[in-house]
């Protein structure tokens, strides 16, 4: 009879430590993999997966007392979640969550970003996997290569992606400047008596500077007439004349 008494007490035991140990936790995300990028707002969600018992209650490391969780932390954290069965039998679960940091682009200019009307610069994109460039914050349709040549007044930025992470960089400020007025007003007729020059005008303009040129065709090339800088030039040669414009900007135009 003391036999089978121990042999029944010894049965319970071992069903008894069967049942504690079937009684444990994992955790699933959403996302998954659990993984996120600094400053973008999202949220993954921990969800506890109890097994093997009757569930009392669960406790999380960052206080949470329910099943799952919302989580966005700034930087990679690991979170524990404590399921309490009834009976009082305790499992633990872990979960990382990772941060990847954002992308940080920058704009290089291939020169002034102060340009001349019909003239470009060439912006350049640090490195990503993708690129989309923005102008007075719209898209600019199919600008999407690491490289764009910016042509109009704006600020032009650079959205980009690295893995699954983006981010935008700062502005950089490109400014068309017009071309200076070419305009050229004869004295009088342009055709004239030998020994009888010919009076020609350029147009005035704040900071303009003038290089006359002549050309005997009216092609090129055009050639400087040696010392004539002045808004006015007095001709007694046959041939064709323009003059060349420069503006405080250093843009450059010419007449007709």
């Amino acid at each position: 009879m003391k036999k089978y008494f121990k042999f029944v007490v010894l049965l319970v035991s071992v069903l008894a430590v069967q049942l504690v140990s079937a009684q444990s936790v994992t955790i699933t995300t959403n996302p998954f993999p659990a993984t996120i990028c600094a400053g973008q707002g999202t949220n993954v969600s921990l969800t506890a997966n109890p097994t093997g018992g009757i569930v009392i209650g669960y406790v999380w490391s960052n206080g949470g007392l329910t099943q799952a969780i919302n989580v966005s932390p700034l930087a990679t954290t690991t979170y524990t979640v404590t399921v309490t069965f009834m009976g009082g039998i305790l499992a633990n679960a872990n979960q990382t969550v990772t941060v990847l940091p954002a992308p940080n682009p920058t704009i290089t200019a291939g020169g002034s970003t102060n340009i001349c009307a019909g003239n470009s610069v060439l912006l350049t994109s640090s490195v990503a996997d993708t690129y989309q460039w923005y102008l007075n914050g719209s898209v600019i349709p199919g600008a999407t290569n690491v490289n764009y040549s910016a042509s109009a007044t704006g600020s032009y930025q650079a959205y980009v992606t690295v893995g699954t992470c983006s981010g935008m960089s700062a502005a950089t400020v490109v400014t068309v400047n017009p071309l200076p007025v070419a305009n050229v007003t004869p004295a009088g007729p342009l055709t004239t008596c030998w020994g009888t020059p010919i009076v020609l005008t350029a147009q005035a303009g704040a900071g303009y500077s003038y290089q006359w040129q002549m050309s005997p065709t009216g092609n090129a090339p055009w050639n400087n007439v040696i010392g004539e800088t002045n808004q006015t030039i007095s001709i007694s040669v046959t041939g064709y004349y323009r003059v060349q414009v420069t503006d405080g900007n250093s843009c450059i135009n010419y007449s007709n």
